[in-house]
């Protein structure tokens, strides 16, 4: 082999190791979409996701736009979202709780409009780090552009249904032979 073909090899073997570096590099591991959570069109991964879901595996939802609903409270010196009131009036901590980071004044905002109510959160989500085997009831923290609305409350006389309401035959409901009715007096 001449000069002229080393030096050609060599500059194909080069860029070759470049090339295969820099792909390397560039290539994402692609992660697992986390229960409760789609892609928008413009390829921003939203989650509409439950304390449940959450808890199960708080670290797959790390850093993504993550809308919650839950009772809003100060628990600990710190603005939280618990599950539900009883979890909070009771400290059912199983399904755990988040915290709500941000400005102190946002922070008060959200706390003189949905203290002690349910509300629906959202923000970009932070698992909380466990050091160790110690356990922590925060899954972890929803913070940057957060927006908070509140929900339906169905509990007001005026918009619930009544018997009168109801357009269900519930043995149509099921492929089962047809129950005997209330007071026929028919007894298996």
């Amino acid at each position: 082999m001449n000069r002229f073909s080393i030096s050609f090899v060599r500059a194909l073997v080069g860029l070759s190791v470049v090339f295969s570096i820099s792909s390397c590099s560039a290539a994402q591991p692609t992660r697992a979409t986390p229960n409760g959570c789609s892609q928008s069109a413009k390829g921003v991964l939203a989650c509409y996701a439950s304390f449940g879901a959450i808890s199960n595996a708080p670290e797959s939802y790390d850093g993504l736009d993550l809308t919650i609903s839950g009772y809003v409270v100060i628990d600990n010196g710190a603005l939280s979202v618990y599950a539900d009131e009883t979890s909070y009036a009771h400290r059912i901590i199983e399904n755990g709780l988040i915290i709500v980071r941000g400005p102190l004044d946002l922070q008060k905002s959200i706390f003189d409009r949905y203290g002690y109510k349910y509300a629906r959160i959202s923000g970009v989500f932070r698992a909380s780090k466990v050091p160790g085997d110690v356990a922590r009831y925060e899954l972890g923290s929803i913070g940057g552009d957060i927006k908070v609305w509140p929900l339906p409350d169905r509990t007001g006389g005026s918009e619930r249904e009544d018997w009168g309401d109801v357009r269900i035959d519930v043995k149509d409901l099921s492929s089962a032979a047809p129950a005997a009715s209330p007071g026929s007096g028919a007894r298996k």
